[in-house]
């Protein structure tokens, strides 16, 4: 090969590394929360469902009852919240788990509903079947893990 020749065949080389490299979209790295911490989504195998930087205006329970498989009848502290698959036990609370960054809370939603701000959440994120196994059996019902700014 010729010096043009090997020039032209490492720049294309090049360019077509660079490109490929650059390919990947953001969504490539979108993080979730699993409850161990930040995960890359394509990553994760669980199935979890979340809203990063929640909007001020509205209130928690509002926010919760957007997300996929999350039912909230009523409102304010004394809302119930419900996770789709939750009711597997015939004698415990059907409520979900909440965790509020990394800290079970006992008292349910209206703990929550007192314990945080909406203007000070991060992200809040919903985790259903084996994504919430690592919290055993208070996990049954489904995990609603809450992390501040």
């Amino acid at each position: 090969m010729n010096y043009p020749m090997k020039y032209l065949l490492s720049l294309t080389l090049l360019l077509l590394l660079t490109a490929c490299g650059s390919s990947r979209t953001s969504t490539a790295y979108k993080t979730v929360d699993d409850g161990y911490g930040p995960v890359a989504k394509h990553n994760n195998t669980g199935s979890i469902s979340e809203v990063e930087n929640p909007d001020v205006a509205r209130p928690l329970d509002i926010h919760l009852s957007t997300l996929p498989g999350v039912s909230v009848n009523g409102s304010g502290p004394n809302a119930q919240v419900r996770v789709r698959g939750g009711n597997n036990s015939f004698v415990a609370d059907p409520e979900p788990l909440f965790v509020l960054n990394g800290q079970q809370l006992s008292g349910g939603f209206s703990a929550l509903y007192s314990s945080v701000a909406v203007a000070d959440i991060a992200n809040i994120s919903v985790l259903k079947g084996s994504s919430a196994s690592m919290y055993g059996t208070r996990g049954a019902n489904g995990v609603i893990v809450v992390r501040t700014k």
